[in-house]
């Protein structure tokens, strides 16, 4: 249980730091997209957002495409649960200068262990 309760701080710390990091968000909504506010964050998302399964099967061009055709048309939200390092790179790429228009929600207890990804409820 405690093991529990710190992931959900960790989880919870990372989400606000991460957000408060960046600089005011560039994003505006876009009127062809529906939002609604991310629990009690006071966040804006798409009620479609971006998931991150196959990045690791495109090269960086196609994932710049991607995430830039997302951004356009209204999503503002990723989920990134994988932590190969190829995905990574490529949703860097892909978001470029635009990071900050992006809410990326990342997954704590996942690692790369050289040939796939894993969970860990491992500290």
């Amino acid at each position: 249980m405690k093991k529990i309760v710190l992931l959900a701080f960790a989880t919870i710390l990372m989400m606000v730091s991460c957000t408060n990091r960046q600089k005011t968000p560039q994003f505006k909504e876009n009127p062809d997209m529906e939002y609604r506010t991310l629990g009690s964050t006071g966040l804006r998302v798409g009620v479609i957002g971006l998931g991150c399964g196959g990045f690791d099967e495109i090269d960086s061009t196609a994932s710049r495409e991607l995430v830039t055709y997302a951004l356009d048309h209204g999503m503002n939200y990723m989920d990134l649960y994988d932590a190969n390092p190829k995905v990574r790179s490529n949703i860097g790429y892909g978001l470029g200068d635009r990071r900050a228009e992006m809410i990326i929600q990342g997954h704590i207890g996942c690692w790369w262990n050289g040939d796939s990804y894993e969970r860990t409820r491992d500290v």
